[in-house]
């Protein structure tokens, strides 16, 4: 997963958007390594707290500079998680694997169809939206 927003409802109550890749890794991947995975997905936003944080079992490996204009290029929708953090929905509940992936669309900004109609904003590579 990388979180690619985050903010505050009321300067309080914190929330994150991750993009998660579309296939399962079978190993532990480093941030240079994950640059080159391919598709992610945009997910949801939730909260995370440091309890949370530990029984999930995440680990941060690193970071990477996300370019905010090709953020809102790939992804016009995106929307802040305010309604997440207030009504506490866990960013755990954006993180499963879908059994089915659907191919990332080649016009940046516009959704994929899900095998179940549902759009779904992807992009190809991270480089889409890192910065250079």
């Amino acid at each position: 997963m990388v979180v690619v927003d985050h903010g505050r409802a009321f300067d309080f109550l914190t929330w994150y958007t991750p993009l998660t890749i579309a296939v399962p890794m079978v190993e532990k991947h480093t941030s240079t390594m994950l640059r080159g995975a391919t598709p992610w997905i945009l997910k949801r936003p939730g909260t995370c707290s440091t309890v949370h944080f530990k029984r999930l079992e995440l680990e941060k490996i690193g970071s990477l500079p996300i370019d905010p204009i090709k953020l809102t290029h790939s992804f016009p929708s995106m929307k802040p998680g305010n309604s997440a953090a207030i009504d506490d929905i866990s960013i755990a509940n954006s993180l499963g694997l879908m059994k089915e992936v659907p191919r990332a669309p080649t016009v940046p900004g516009q959704p994929a169809r899900s095998i179940y109609g549902t759009p779904m904003f992807m992009i190809s590579r991270l480089d889409d939206i890192v910065s250079d």
